[in-house]
């Protein structure tokens, strides 16, 4: 939908009562809709009463009743979020253009000052979702005055004003963008209208002074301390990685090693690698007990009942369980064969992975035993990362209180809050690369890494049938680098049959 055109009449009454009619033309140009809606700000009112609602039919104004009832041409008020509803309800519309006019008094509205008394009223809310063509606010004063004599203003949307007469003030805006909002003041000589100070006024003042006074302090202190956080914070995260989560220095090692540097199994190498003990570190263990004859491992395809459910089954056979010598190597095979000397994948499907991550755990335990790491890498993860989340949840714990406690002095709180949400998001990045090698580890990891290239680029850098000759022994580690497929590919050229 939109709005052809959203007018606003403000009658200043000699009581200091408002009486407002409010003219919507409003053409709707998709959907369907059987209501409309207007919600008014109670901060700064003492009472809105007096409340009709009305659509142009033809040539004549229709009144709607009040009812709670949602009947067509009926309307109802009521008080939700610190504001008064107005909600009215007619024919289901679609693709046709309507007048309604609102008309209220408020009571309580006026700002009474010795200089001069004041209109101060949000004619057009930010609460509309679709665009205004054109608005019009027209305040008229309870007596004529010399038009030098007023101050005017429009805040929100851009607006012009001038004096129509001595008792008229208009206000003009064009193509009002959903959600800007079109709030007007009017000042005139005090003393016409016989009001006292509305209850809100003095808070309201005492606010505006301690924002005109303070505002730009606490602006410039909070843009200030949000630049300092914003780049100290990431700056700060860095330098605890460098201090806390860089590896020692490896030395020099060669860009490609042709054979495993050491006898590290494949699960603790891919460890070691990526620091992470992953499915791959696992699916590399169990194919290198294979290679080494702790298993073997049958793969048969079955048919079933008409053809359905057919598929591979990959079935295990222990052989020799004694091969199992590091901790995580002897809980894979318990796992595995815990019903017996032979067990399926289908039969491990639902359960294995209840094993998975005590495997985890344990290949940790074992890279750390071996010196490799300064703890184990995934409670350092834990560590830094729970830190990051906290720090973020607190930083927007602390941004939102903060932005509540100087609302009336500063808009520029979220500033800090910026920052340390930023600061806390670098936290949770870098503390997955916290875990820290010890000279030792980062020199072992150097070599596999040197291997792994080796791997990748056989093509390359290696003898394809050398490769070929040792394919067994290769596979696992390939596996555990998670480069298989690559590994795979590059041996395909020279025929190598499966182990």
């Amino acid at each position: 939908l939109v709005w052809e055109r959203y007018d606003v009449v403000i009658r200043v009454q000699g009581n200091g009562d408002m009486e407002v009619e409010e003219t919507q033309e409003i053409t709707f140009t998709g959907g369907t809709f059987t209501f409309g809606y207007r919600a008014i700000p109670l901060d700064r009112v003492e009472e809105i009463t007096d409340v009709q609602v009305y659509e142009l039919l033809g040539d004549r104004l229709t009144p709607y009743d009040r009812a709670t009832n949602q009947r067509e041409y009926t309307f109802r008020t009521y008080v939700e979020g610190g504001e008064q509803v107005i909600r009215w309800y007619f024919p289901k519309t679609r693709l046709s253009t309507h007048t309604y006019v609102i008309r209220y008094r408020v009571k309580g509205g006026l700002r009474i000052y010795e200089e001069g008394d004041q209109v101060w009223w949000k004619a057009i809310g930010a609460d509309h979702n679709f665009p205004i063509h054109s608005s019009q606010v027209r305040v008229e004063l309870p007596a004529p005055f010399n038009p030098q004599d007023f101050v005017t203003a429009a805040y929100g949307t851009e607006a012009t004003s001038y004096a129509a007469n001595g008792s008229t003030v208009l206000f003009t805006a064009q193509n009002i963008k959903p959600g800007d909002e079109l709030e007007v003041r009017v000042q005139f000589p005090h003393g016409v209208v016989r009001a006292q100070p509305p209850a809100w006024q003095a808070e309201d003042d005492r606010r505006r002074a301690l924002q005109e006074k303070y505002g730009p302090i606490f602006d410039l202190s909070f843009l200030v301390l949000g630049l300092l956080i914003l780049f100290g914070g990431p700056v700060g995260v860095y330098v605890l990685w460098y201090l806390r989560g860089r590896d020692e220095p490896a030395g020099i090692v060669a860009e490609t090693i042709s054979e495993p540097p050491s006898d590290l199994p494949p699960g603790a190498a891919g460890t070691l690698v990526d620091e992470q003990a992953d499915m791959e570190d696992i699916l590399a263990t169990l194919i290198d007990l294979a290679r080494r004859g702790a298993l073997t491992i049958e793969e048969k395809y079955e048919t079933g009942f008409l053809g359905l459910g057919s598929g591979w089954e990959f079935t295990f056979h222990l052989k020799n369980k004694d091969v199992a010598t590091r901790p995580y190597e002897k809980t894979l095979l318990r796992r595995i064969f815990r019903s017996g000397k032979r067990t399926t994948l289908s039969a491990l499907r639902n359960k294995f992975y209840r094993d998975v991550p005590k495997l985890q755990k344990q290949l940790y335990d074992d890279v750390v035993r071996a010196g490799f790491f300064v703890s184990n890498p995934q409670t350092t993860r834990r560590v830094y990362m729970t830190l990051g989340v906290a720090a973020l949840v607190l930083s927007i714990v602390l941004g939102m209180g903060l932005l509540i406690a100087t609302a009336d002095y500063s808009g520029m709180a979220i500033c800090p809050t910026v920052g340390m949400i930023i600061t806390s998001i670098a936290l949770i990045i870098v503390g997955r690369h916290m875990p820290k090698k010890t000279r030792r580890g980062a020199e072992e990891a150097a070599k596999w890494m040197a291997f792994k290239r080796y791997l990748e680029s056989l093509e390359k850098y290696g003898n394809l049938e050398a490769a070929r000759e040792r394919f067994e022994q290769f596979l696992p580690y390939a596996v555990a680098f998670g480069i298989e497929r690559s590994f795979l590919r590059q041996l395909a050229t020279a025929n190598v049959p499966a182990p």
